[in-house]
């Protein structure tokens, strides 16, 4: 499974659970994860420097 689908699928089954909230939890910026759900390549390498 992609990331761009785990993440969809992980904020669907927590009630939607915002970017903010994610956020807080991984240290990945609000930006980076909606590029990442929507599968924007660069993204990942930001993400996981």
């Amino acid at each position: 499974m992609k990331v761009t689908t785990k993440l969809a699928q992980l904020r669907a089954d927590s009630g939607n659970i915002s970017y903010e909230e994610i956020s807080e939890s991984t240290g990945i910026n609000r930006q980076q994860l909606r590029e990442l759900e929507n599968g924007e390549a660069n993204a990942m390498k930001r993400s996981f420097r």
